[in-house]
């Protein structure tokens, strides 16, 4: 695991120096500003400034609260915008780095030819800087400005969504059980414990009956384990903390979290489900948990076996899952499981306006199902946004989420949703 992730960080830098270089080639030759020696040099100081985040991004430095802001605000956030916008440029300056290949090629077969196009060749390139400009500036407002307000204002919304669904087969001991979801978490360098512990507050504050942790806990490594783990040692609830392991978990010492979550008094469902009769002996709700399905392909070269995680729960059963992607929900609802809470997808961290009943997502370019609730005949998906926050530390008309749900038991029809 030590030398996968030595490898993914190298991979990782590797990548952004290159991104990095054709960005900065292509602004160069884009705005004739950059001609300018100051200028040129003011903006390489600031660059390499800004690099000194990867200083902060791997390893974790026990400062002072207000001291870890100010880094953030003057120095990781703004490196993150910049990433963003070094991303989005990159591929445009690729492609006209192509055409200018094209072109020198072109030159040469015309010399070989004996074409004269010296009118066309000057014509091209100056219209062509005049485009790039326009075309660059035309990426860089947008993207940048969007960047500035998702990561000083978007990031810090937060919303409690609240949802009873009720079934029929319910068990009526248990009717009215709240749950409280929390997910994505992402303790790092963007969530320390000292941030995560106001979101536990409000968990408090709501009084639930169950709390389920839907993974992705860490962002990667070990560094933030023990200050996450203090933070949801404090979470406080009736009947029991339930966490499972969430893709990123598996990027550091799962097994230290493990470890540290069971110590705190959070129980930890790995692939194994937990019976709850604490209302009624006779009426249980059996709590399942999963590991995310990909980190398990991956990691440990396996799949889920959802049949046989299952397999000692007694037929009827009112069956709850835990499973950070929720692309083992079609899975769960053929083999009779009631409601599956995930998290994962953070909503894309960007949700437009449109539509008005559902904004899409950038989710949804990779999941069919992206945050929210959904329905398979009986059975109920719940996709968490997350409190966290993973790549650029924005969120753009996509807050936090505490989620609270409230099961309910339902003569009159299979499964019905309000709120």
């Amino acid at each position: 695991m030590g030398l996968q992730r030595v490898f993914i960080i190298a991979g990782f830098a590797l990548f952004f120096i290159a991104v990095q270089l054709v960005t900065l080639y292509g602004c160069n030759y884009s705005f004739r500003a950059f001609r300018n020696k100051k200028t040129r040099i003011a903006a390489l100081a600031y660059i390499l400034f800004l690099n000194l985040s990867y200083l902060f991004l791997f390893y974790r430095y026990p400062l002072p609260a207000e001291l870890k802001t100010t880094i953030n605000y003057i120095l990781i956030y703004p490196c993150f915008i910049y990433m963003l916008l070094c991303l989005v440029l990159f591929p445009w300056f690729v492609l006209n780095g192509l055409f200018v290949s094209i072109k020198k090629l072109w030159a040469e077969v015309a010399a070989l030819i004996g074409y004269d196009d010296t009118k066309t060749k000057r014509t091209v390139s100056e219209g062509r800087r005049d485009f790039l400009k326009i075309a660059t500036s035309a990426l860089l407002l947008p993207v940048g400005g969007g960047s500035l307000y998702g990561t000083y204002i978007g990031r810090n919304r937060i919303t409690i969504e609240e949802k009873t669904i009720s079934f029929s087969d319910f068990p009526a001991a248990l009717d009215g059980l709240s749950i409280v979801q929390i997910s994505d978490l992402h303790a790092g360098v963007f969530m320390e414990g000292w941030e995560l512990e106001p979101y536990i507050e409000i968990v408090n504050d709501l009084k639930p009956d169950i709390v389920v942790i839907t993974g992705d806990i860490i962002s990667w490594g070990a560094h933030y384990i023990e200050p996450a783990v203090a933070a949801l040692g404090k979470i406080k609830c009736n009947h029991g903390v339930y966490a499972i392991m969430g893709n990123h978990d598996f990027y550091g010492d799962i097994d230290a979290l493990c470890e540290s979550l069971e110590k705190s008094g959070i129980t930890v469902l790995r692939n194994k489900w937990e019976k709850i009769d604490f209302f009624s002996e006779a009426s249980p709700l059996y709590l399942i948990g999963v590991d995310d399905v990909w980190a398990t392909r991956y990691f440990k070269k396996r799949n889920i076996s959802l049949p046989d995680i299952i397999s000692g729960i007694p037929e009827g059963s009112f069956k709850l899952l835990l499973s950070h992607n929720p692309i083992l929900f079609d899975e769960a609802a053929a083999h009779g499981i009631h409601l599956t809470l995930s998290g994962h997808t953070h909503a894309g961290q960007i949700i437009l306006p449109f539509p008005q009943e559902h904004g899409y997502s950038f989710a949804r370019l990779i999941y069919k199902r992206d945050y929210g609730l959904y329905r398979n005949g009986d059975s109920f998906l719940y996709i968490n946004r997350g409190l966290g926050v993973i790549g650029p530390p924005l969120r753009i008309n996509c807050p936090r989420e505490i989620t609270r749900i409230v099961l309910k038991s339902s003569p009159r029809e299979k499964g019905s949703t309000n709120g």
